[in-house]
């Protein structure tokens, strides 16, 4: 104990010395026999956070710089850190089975706003990060929930996401992102669900499934009660799979993009908490994860300067937590460790994995392109201008707007000054102010835009960028939330919108 506290003492020490950590470099810091790699993000809008898996799923692992390569996708790669728990110890000269032969993710993931993977009992709170849609990362105890809405049929809730679950009162939903094959428990009520309806009725013994594809399994002992509810799913039913987030701290999580669950709380809301149980008696029990085992660790905190610093390095959680204390830390949370430990900054290693890795958590800076989007609305051929970036379009609501008016899914556009947010009106007729449609301007800037949007009082979650200070929005995030058909035309390099 002795030893622990001088340790403590000597970290403190260096940390008033050194002072606050530069944004966007990576340091090293060395004292008492530990050495700790920092990377300092800043979390001012102009980086996104995202949490990538091998090869897009929750049964993979690959090197780190792969995960690192498929984040390019996002923009410009500025800065990574390992991601969450998973299995790196199952048998890979035998082929891969799920669940205990196959590098399966172990604790809950949320990626572009939906579970991929994970308990999501709503009433279990999990140390989580979360990576919002405006730019702000929050560390939180939170209860992640999914539910399957049948509209006005009510509701049925999720137990786990791709994965296994004993109880014959379980609700399983597994994803194309499992693409191994799987048992259907016996007796179990089990639906196929493609592009948000059920297609058929699943009573094999087992399922194997591809991307796009969901299958629910509704354990035997409560099909009855979801029968006389008439909540079981049929062949030709619409279904929306919800996601929700909600923290203990009372902060708004509802623009979550990402969410990665399951490590030790190591400080909550400024106070060290590194060996408080009510936060981390689950990893207590597991000798290579409490508070005091000195060993290799990785963390992310979320620093009162404005930054959110990654970190590895040689330690017990309880030092880590004292360090990040002393630099000014309000909320910390630990990650993956041992040989998964990684920190990625600026083209370089400054950590290196020592496996493969099944998930990282990545930021980037958009890479903004000017487009000119071609569109075909119900058959009508229209253009306007657009930004691309990482692969998709992003368009001004009112250009939206005015190439919707006149259809089924036409919508007015005005100011909420009560939200101080913009306000979307199904069914009403948009007003031109001028200037719709004009081509897009080479961009020079952007950042994640910080505006709520409002569709008929409910607000929805289009993901924006502010470039050279108009807001522009993902197309297909608000055809989603105006309930527009979109697809892409390769041949043509046409988007087609369909309002009937």
């Amino acid at each position: 104990m002795n030893k622990l506290r001088r340790s403590i003492v000597c970290l403190l020490a260096a940390a008033l010395l050194l002072g606050p950590v530069r944004a966007a470099a990576a340091q090293t810091v060395t004292t008492a026999g530990r050495t700790l790699q920092l990377v300092a993000v800043p979390l001012d809008g102009t980086c996104a956070g995202h949490v990538v898996t091998a090869g897009g799923l929750v049964c993979d692992d690959r090197p780190a710089a792969e995960l690192i390569r498929a984040a390019a996708a996002y923009g410009t790669v500025t800065a990574a850190v390992n991601g969450m728990f998973f299995n790196a110890y199952y048998n890979q000269s035998a082929p891969r089975a799920f669940p205990d032969n196959a590098p399966m993710l172990l604790t809950t993931l949320v990626q572009d706003g939906q579970v991929q993977a994970g308990s999501v009992v709503g009433t279990a709170k999990q140390n989580c990060i979360g990576f919002a849609r405006d730019g702000r990362v929050l560390i939180d105890a939170a209860a992640i929930q999914v539910t399957v809405s049948l509209g006005a049929r009510g509701e049925i809730p999720v137990w786990r996401v791709n994965g296994r679950e004993s109880s014959a009162n379980a609700v399983v939903l597994m994803t194309g992102a499992m693409p191994l094959p799987f048992a259907i428990p016996a007796g179990a009520y089990a639906v196929l669900i493609e592009n948000g309806r059920v297609t058929a009725r699943v009573t094999a013994a087992s399922a194997t499934l591809t991307a796009g594809q969901k299958l629910l399994m509704i354990g035997s002992g409560v099909i009855d009660f979801f029968s006389k509810r008439d909540r079981l799913p049929q062949a030709g039913d619409a279904l929306t799979i919800r996601t929700t987030v909600t923290a203990a701290g009372g902060a708004d999580w509802s623009r979550m993009n990402a969410v990665a669950a399951g490590g030790r709380m190591l400080i909550h809301q400024g106070r060290i908490v590194a060996a408080d149980a009510a936060f981390n008696a689950l990893l207590d029990k597991d000798p290579k994860q409490n508070a005091t085992g000195v060993y290799q660790r990785s963390f992310a905190a979320v620093m009162k300067n404005g930054t959110l610093l990654l970190g590895t390095g040689t330690a017990s959680f309880n030092e880590i937590a004292a360090f990040l204390a002393a630099r000014g830390a309000v909320d910390a949370v630990s990650l993956d460790g041992g040989a998964s430990g990684m920190l990625y900054e600026g083209g370089r290693f400054v950590t290196a994995a020592g496996r493969e890795l099944a998930s990282a958590i990545v930021f980037t800076k958009p890479a903004v392109r000017a487009a000119q989007c071609a569109a075909l609305v119900d058959g009508a051929s229209v253009s306007f201008g657009a930004y691309s970036v990482g692969g998709n379009n992003y368009c001004r609501l009112r250009d939206f707007a005015l190439v919707l008016r006149g259809s089924a899914r036409a919508f007015g556009v005005g100011w909420d000054a009560a939200r101080a947010a913009v306000s979307l009106t199904s069914g009403a007729d948009y007003v031109p102010i001028g200037g719709e449609l004009s081509a897009a301007a080479a961009a020079r800037t952007g950042k994640l835009n910080q505006s709520s949007v409002w569709l008929d009082g409910a607000q929805i979650d289009p993901l924006g960028y502010t470039i050279d200070g108009s807001n522009y929005f993902k197309l297909r995030d608000l055809c989603a939330a105006l309930n527009v058909g979109i697809d892409w035309d390769a041949a043509s390099q046409t988007v087609l919108i369909r309002t009937k």
